[in-house]
């Protein structure tokens, strides 16, 4: 792969067969990598937040609907 360097920055460079731009610096790319992941776990479990709290909004009303049906007996 025939590579060219970009001018005032040292960690990108240009692949000459697709144009598109590289970075060179694996420290950072792995740096970027985690911090992805990190925010994929957050995502992740402020949905299961979302849903716990749905969930026990579901169980509140079925158990005030057995309390009201339970005085009407």
């Amino acid at each position: 792969m025939k590579t060219a360097k970009i001018i005032n920055n040292p960690t990108l460079v240009r692949d000459m067969e697709t144009q598109a731009i590289l970075n060179t610096d694996k420290l950072a790319v792995r740096r970027h990598e985690q911090r992805v992941a990190e925010l994929q776990k957050e995502a992740s479990r402020e949905s299961d937040i979302i849903k716990m709290k749905s969930d026990i909004n579901e169980i509140k009303e079925m158990l005030r609907q057995l309390s009201n049906s339970s005085f009407s007996l």
